[in-house]
């Protein structure tokens, strides 16, 4: 009979690994991080986007007021609702967001991904103002809020 002298057992394959230790590096704690924490709620998310997302918003031809807006999480995706003034009235509009940009959610989203999310809002937006009278799908997202004519 051979004695194996490997403390973890029998089997010769199974090699040490060394003592595994916990750690949190300073960077972790620093105040930047709780900012960071905070972007895996919704309120959190909700109040990165705003920064870029709320006030008047131009593309050349059209002013858009985005009065506020709301973000709903649905496990890996998420929908931002935006609130405005256009110049044919108050809307509603539901803009969906897909996998690669709820990474927002995941507590360490960089600051060009909030922005890079934020321009897509943005674009999208733009898009169904100017595509809402001649493609369905895009009249879909908005729903108006007052009736008649605004202003």
């Amino acid at each position: 009979m051979v004695a194996n002298p490997d403390p973890y057992g029998a089997d010769p394959r199974i090699k040490p690994q060394g003592i595994i230790t916990a750690y949190k590096p300073a960077s972790l704690t620093s105040p930047d991080c709780e900012e960071k924490e905070s972007v895996r709620s919704v309120e959190g998310v909700r109040g990165l986007l705003a920064r870029y997302l709320t006030g008047r918003l131009e593309d050349g031809s059209v002013c858009l007021e985005v009065l506020g807006l709301e973000v709903i999480d649905q496990g890996r995706r998420f929908t931002v609702v935006v609130e405005l003034i256009a110049p044919d009235g108050h809307w509603r509009v539901r803009l969906e967001c897909d996998s690669s940009e709820h990474r927002i959610f995941d507590g360490s989203s960089p600051g060009e991904l909030v922005q890079a999310v934020a321009m897509s809002l943005r674009i999208r937006l733009f898009e169904w103002w100017h595509t809402k009278g001649s493609e369905r799908q895009s009249a879909r997202l908005g729903e108006r809020l007052d009736q008649g004519r605004f202003r």
